[in-house]
């Protein structure tokens, strides 16, 4: 399988090598002089693909990854986005979320969701990946409907607007058992009115068909109780300029509602 972190362990972990690919001792094959057998070329101690034996395999991976779009978004009624962990369009989306979420709240005055600029910011990230046209459609739509709902939700507008000790994607590290941790902490603010340091952790997750709102609340602190927890923890260890309790909380700009932890 290779060795951990390396490009065999890379390659031999995608579904078309683990299918494809057949591993073979090199004692089991006598020397060939012949310098394109196999679809190689011998140069000094090195082997290379040929042109077309390159030009195959990436066919054939192009084509493994259209047939596999393509059947996620051609059927009569094409199913919502998936927001299981292994759903590789459902993480992106997360992140170009919390990017554009981040620029949102890094200007001087926050921007309504209709200003063009917002769209830019989601239409630059996107870029960044590879998705076929009928992905990156549903991934820019289900990113605009996000950032819309975070803009013209008061509490949204409340957590990305100016605020004393405003912090972005805040990178945190500690030593735990020996280990170096590294935690980002989505937003984090002192609310003077309150006299409360919230730490906002951003969830781009919203209740399943026939989910109630409370059940589906309950679900989600449930997932991340543990990591709200840290949080508190690491932002109440920080130096400020002024001592505040620290609250911390989950944001779904979807439902446009904020879930303290308690």
């Amino acid at each position: 399988e290779g060795v951990s972190g390396s490009l065999l362990r890379l390659l031999m972990s995608t579904e078309v090598a683990s299918s494809s690919v057949t591993i073979q001792s090199t004692g089991d094959q006598p020397f060939r002089e012949d310098s394109s057998a196999n679809g190689f070329e011998r140069q000094s101690s090195r082997y290379r693909l040929t042109l077309d034996a390159q030009k195959e395999m990436q066919s054939l991976a192009r084509e493994g990854t259209e047939q596999a779009h393509i059947r996620a978004t051609t059927t009569a009624n094409p199913p919502p986005l998936s927001l299981a962990a292994n759903n590789r369009v459902e993480r992106i989306i997360g992140v170009v979320a919390h990017r554009a979420l981040e620029l949102a709240a890094s200007e001087e005055s926050l921007l309504s969701a209709q200003d063009p600029q917002v769209q830019t910011w989601i239409d630059h990230n996107l870029s960044h990946y590879a998705l076929v046209p009928q992905s990156a459609e549903q991934a820019k739509a289900r990113v605009s409907k996000l950032l819309e709902h975070a803009l013209n939700c008061e509490t949204g507008r409340w957590i990305l607007g100016a605020q004393i000790d405003a912090q972005s994607e805040l990178a945190i590290s500690r030593v735990e058992a020996g280990e170096v941790k590294n935690y980002v902490v989505d937003r984090t603010f002192l609310d003077e009115r309150e006299g409360v340091r919230w730490v906002i952790d951003y969830k781009t997750s919203e209740p399943m068909a026939g989910e109630t709102v409370a059940d589906f609340e309950a679900r989600e602190c449930n997932a991340y109780r543990e990591q709200l927890k840290n949080y508190v923890e690491l932002i109440g260890g920080m130096k400020w300029e002024v001592e505040a309790p620290v609250k911390a909380a989950l944001y779904f700009p979807a439902i446009q509602h904020l879930s303290v932890y308690e």
